[in-house]
């Protein structure tokens, strides 16, 4: 069971975001210092099941960019 205070301190936490949602806007303490880089690789997921996108995920180098095709996709922990 979630004690009050533990329920305070994840609304406390996730308030900002909700707000930058709502707003459409991102916070500048929510944008990392490298997201202005332009990636060295786009690579495409073109969808498939869970064990793809954990291979697509796994086979990622620093400076590349994974762009994941719409869906729903289940994978194992």
């Amino acid at each position: 069971m979630n004690s009050p205070r533990s329920l305070a301190a994840t609304a406390l936490w996730f308030a900002p975001l909700l707000l930058s949602v709502a707003s459409g806007k991102s916070p500048a303490h929510y944008t990392p210092e490298w997201a202005d880089i332009a990636p060295q690789r786009i690579l495409h997921h073109g969808g498939g099941d869970g064990e793809s996108l954990v291979n697509a995920i796994a086979a990622l180098q620093p400076g590349d960019q994974l762009v994941i095709a719409a869906g729903t996709y289940s994978v194992q922990r």
